[in-house]
């Protein structure tokens, strides 16, 4: 008794739709192509460029010579010039050894060689002096406003300077007599 293959179909029914846990079946998207390694690294070359430029571009275009200057590259220039040149030479990211730096690392002097003759040098015949911690008590002011105007004092000299023009410093000065 030999059956047919068409019988032996008919006998089980419709195949059942293909399910994801079916045994041999390749489920989700393909996998991605491999990167050939000069592919890779080029990849994550342009990339390393591009990030730097972006951090470069949020700088000052006095911030970006004076960073030319230092990498001995030519300081002239737009500003997008500028970034193009420091992110040729920045190569990603930095650890801050001396051995990333653009220009090369200061020279080392020379250490004299002291002879046996030299006497040691001398300690100091005072023992050192002891700090006191002091403590406040609840009934000390606060501290004077004029630490606070040195303060702001100093802010404004760190910040940009703008060019004063002559009615400016009159305006500034209402004791000096300008005639204008």
């Amino acid at each position: 008794m030999t059956v047919s293959l068409a019988a032996r179909l008919a006998v089980r029914g419709a195949p059942r739709p293909p399910a994801s846990d079916d045994p041999g079946r390749e489920c989700g998207p393909p996998p991605p192509e491999e990167l050939r390694p000069t592919e890779g690294s080029l990849r994550l070359r342009g990339q390393a460029q591009d990030f730097v430029s972006t951090v470069l571009r949020a700088r000052t275009l006095l911030e970006l010579r004076e960073e030319c200057k230092s990498c001995s590259l030519p300081v002239r220039g737009q500003k997008e010039k500028l970034i193009a040149r420091l992110a040729g030479i920045i190569s990603g990211f930095s650890t801050g050894g001396p051995s990333e730096a653009c220009s090369s690392p200061p020279r080392r002097r020379r250490l004299s060689v002291k002879s046996p003759d030299t006497p040691p040098p001398k300690a100091c015949s005072s023992p050192p002096r002891r700090r006191r911690l002091s403590v406040k008590s609840p009934d000390t002011p606060p501290p004077k406003a004029q630490d606070e105007k040195h303060l702001l004092s100093v802010r404004k000299v760190t910040g940009f300077k703008r060019k004063r023009h002559h009615e400016d410093l009159c305006a500034m000065s209402p004791s000096a007599a300008c005639v204008c």
